[in-house]
């Protein structure tokens, strides 16, 4: 995996160009920015067309939701162990 591409693994798992059907994620902690502005348009390629960090946040964020709501996407995340 190149250091480019932090998402290439998920991104290698996935169809090209594909919305998931449903999704189940487990992680240490939440950044809810990444995960909106990265792992989200892995997930739903074709569904989200605005971009998290360019333009109006509030209009990719009712996209997001709208998507979201169609698409079973569970997060669940604890902190990480000592």
């Amino acid at each position: 995996m190149s250091q480019k591409q932090p998402l290439g693994r998920l991104r290698e798992a996935l169809l090209p160009n594909t919305d998931v059907r449903s999704a189940l994620l487990c992680t240490y902690g939440l950044d809810p920015r990444f995960f909106e502005a990265e792992i989200l348009p892995a997930l739903l390629p074709t569904r989200l067309s605005s971009d998290a960090n360019s333009g109006s946040i509030g209009a990719y964020l009712f996209e997001a939701d709208e998507a979201l709501a169609q698409t079973p996407v569970d997060v669940y995340y604890g902190p990480r162990p000592k």
